[in-house]
């Protein structure tokens, strides 16, 4: 935010002393002639109002035009925590493209990938390492607001201290296995081995496997370290895993929409709180929770959906310009042209506001501590 000020201290007026004047000592001072006289002291409130009055104009019609002002002429980078190609990667370039219109002094915005452990290297950067002026934001998993509570992982942050903009999804995730594995169905997950892949300890591949081996009993084994979903999806193809859990049902339509209806795909379980309408015939993992326990669990690890594909800034950005970016996020999610490339693209729209988000992230940090002790020893179990 620029500011407008005065640097140091103002300096004391002082008024010099006249010699005394004969006619004035000799001549009786009237009640009206006193009321004039102004003292050293009040004529220095006058002219320190003065210039405070002058300096609030000043600054008012400075601040009107800072967000305006400090982002023309400069780019904007976002992060994007995986690699090339992925979901999230083509989602944070579309969004870049379309970004900077909606922005106040409308700066170019670009997108630059920074993969690392699920982009848990990149939301780590976002939150200590990156400029906190509005230039850097950031595109990770949608499950990085809880690893700070429930991972395994090293972050390195608070999640309520971030700026949520927004997210462009609130998303339906799958279990699904390739053509030829032997598993099909849920029933089968439970009790034939099966191995799918992961990238990361804070992604949905990786959070998923990992709840339904020790929630459930599925008979999987994960098998972690791709650089990004794409990766896995190419691993799948080429017979190294069977399947993934926690994949995205807008990612399936963007990456793969010719597995879908030909045989290629065995959509096991859908993971979300609620189903896609354009899966009625898949089962609902929730409906698998038989205690209430059970439920609270699976709905902690759950919540990440709402934030499907989250834009987030630093910790500490200007307030005037979290607002800005935040009101250029919601503009862009109704902006014909980006919705437009988003179909296109296979990319699903069913935006979430901001400060949806931030109370989002305030309830996953209000959960009972005992679930949040017996989430985190589930995911410490994890699925080798």
């Amino acid at each position: 935010m620029e500011r407008v000020g005065v640097r140091g201290h103002l300096p004391r007026l002082r008024l010099a002393e006249a010699p005394p004047h004969p006619a004035r000592e000799s001549a009786p001072t009237s009640p009206r002639t006193r009321g004039e006289v102004k003292s050293p002291a009040r004529c220095e409130s006058i002219a320190a109002l003065a210039i405070a009055f002058i300096l609030m104009l000043v600054s008012a019609s400075a601040h009107a035009q800072s967000v305006e002002s400090f982002y023309r002429g400069r780019t904007v980078t976002i992060v994007v925590g995986f690699g090339v190609g992925g979901g999230y990667d083509i989602h944070g370039r579309v969004l870049a493209r379309h970004l900077g219109k909606h922005i106040p002094g409308n700066p170019t915005v670009v997108a630059q990938n920074m993969i690392g452990a699920g982009s848990l290297r990149a939301a780590n950067f976002l939150y200590a390492a990156a400029p906190k002026d509005g230039t850097t934001l950031g595109v990770f998993a949608r499950g990085m607001a809880m690893e700070p509570l429930i991972g395994a992982s090293d972050a390195r942050f608070d999640s309520r201290n971030f700026a949520w903009l927004g997210s462009a999804t609130n998303e339906v995730s799958v279990c699904a296995t390739f053509a030829g594995a032997k598993v099909k169905t849920w029933d089968d997950a439970l009790r034939i081995p099966f191995t799918v892949g992961g990238d990361g300890n804070a992604t949905d591949p990786d959070i998923f496997a990992i709840m339904l081996k020790n929630v459930f009993g599925a008979k999987l084994r994960l098998v972690s370290g791709y650089p990004g979903g794409a990766d896995i999806t190419l691993a799948l193809e080429r017979g190294e895993v069977d399947g993934r859990c926690g994949w995205t049902w807008s990612s399936v339509r963007l990456q793969r929409p010719d597995w879908i209806g030909t045989g290629k795909l065995n959509l096991l379980v859908q993971l979300a709180m609620q189903k896609s309408p354009e899966l009625p015939d898949v089962p609902l993992i929730m409906d698998f929770a038989a205690t209430d326990r059970q439920r609270r669990i699976v709905t902690t690890i759950l919540a990440r959906q709402p934030m499907g594909r989250p834009l987030v800034a630093p910790p500490g950005i200007p307030a005037d310009r979290k607002e800005a970016l935040r009101a250029a996020f919601d503009a862009t999610m109704a902006d014909p042209d980006f919705v437009a490339e988003a179909t296109a693209r296979g990319l699903e729209v069913s935006p979430v506001k901001g400060a949806d988000l931030d109370r989002l992230v305030e309830e996953l940090y209000a959960m009972p501590p005992d679930i949040i002790a017996q989430v985190r020893a589930i995911i410490a179990a994890g699925a080798k």
